[in-house]
């Protein structure tokens, strides 16, 4: 690697008369390898973070408990596949697919914050006692 640090960008083979993308067999080697220590860096951030906010709290099933919090225990089990997933390529390689992830990270942040609003509404409107 040239750039370690700040990456090299999307490479391209030229050589071959077309346009052929390299792309590593990894998708955290592919950030890596765009966006170098600095860019996988807050990648990695970014899923520590969603993996911490879609944690479920408390116990009980999907069934049982309020349809935010199900959600975040469906959320969460969906993320833990994605970032297993992830160590053999696919996400980068679809140009549609990257629009699901960020929705899907998106969704992660709104509905945890969601629950956490509901909690503080719930302590806010009980009685003192």
């Amino acid at each position: 690697m040239k750039h370690p640090i700040i990456g090299h960008g999307p490479g391209c083979d030229v050589t071959k008369g077309v346009l052929v993308p390299l792309w590593p067999h990894n998708a955290y080697l592919y950030i890596f390898s765009i966006t170098g220590i600095f860019g996988l860096g807050a990648f990695l951030f970014l899923l520590t973070r969603l993996m911490l906010a879609s944690i479920p709290r408390g116990a009980g099933s999907i069934v049982t408990t309020p349809f935010p919090e199900a959600l975040q225990r469906v959320l969460h089990v969906m993320l833990v596949m994605f970032m297993i997933d992830q160590i053999k390529i696919d996400y980068p390689r679809n140009s549609v697919y990257t629009y699901f992830v960020w929705f899907f990270f998106g969704l992660i942040a709104a509905t945890s914050a969601i629950i956490e609003n509901t909690k503080r509404t719930r302590v806010a409107s009980s009685p003192p006692q």
